[in-house]
């Protein structure tokens, strides 16, 4: 994932259009740190901020009843929020907070 970002995903053969726009990846990463979510509705959410076919968490449910292939959208977004490297090990305590920090990686992002 070198130069630009992709726009899309593929999924199940199909390309979803993605919001590539780092404050959704700063959403996202907040989203795996609320600890009033359950691991499934972290996804669901993930899913919604990620895709731009989803206008609101509903649609995804809804998604994923029909048959949209929740298991490799994420395994895509892990992908593209990696970008691209293989997966690392999980520290259990982050030595950041998305939240807490958001000014100074904001600034460090904008100086980029």
């Amino acid at each position: 994932m070198i130069g630009a970002l992709p726009e899309a995903l593929i999924i199940d053969g199909v390309d979803y259009q993605i919001r590539t726009d780092c404050r959704n990846v700063l959403q996202l990463f907040e989203v795996f740190q609320d600890p009033n979510l359950t691991p499934e509705d972290m996804w669901i959410v993930a899913v919604y901020l990620m895709f731009k076919c989803f206008t609101c968490i509903d649609d995804v449910v809804i998604a994923a009843r029909d048959g949209f292939n929740m298991e490799e959208a994420i395994k895509q977004i892990q992908w593209f929020i990696s970008a691209g490297s293989p997966e690392k090990k999980v520290l259990e305590k982050p030595t950041y907070s998305w939240k807490q920090d958001e000014q100074m990686i904001f600034s460090a992002v904008n100086r980029v």
